[in-house]
């Protein structure tokens, strides 16, 4: 749909560190907290140590 197209293009870089994985998710440490986050959702740069994800679901896992 549309509105999941908006969503999708509404991507965040957030500083995290993994602290665990699994098949299909990260559990992510941002410092304060740990969440674990689905890989269809999230992606992984591993050259700085960000975590590319969309808005929406940095704001419902409290990363911003």
């Amino acid at each position: 749909t549309a509105l999941d197209e908006a969503r999708r293009a509404d991507l965040v870089d957030i500083a995290a560190e993994k602290r665990g994985e699994t098949e299909k998710a990260f559990r992510l440490f941002d410092g304060t907290r740990i969440e674990w986050v689905p890989k269809s959702q999230v992606e992984e740069n591993i050259k700085d140590g960000t975590f590319a994800m969309p808005e929406w679901l940095a704001k419902e896992k409290g990363f911003i």
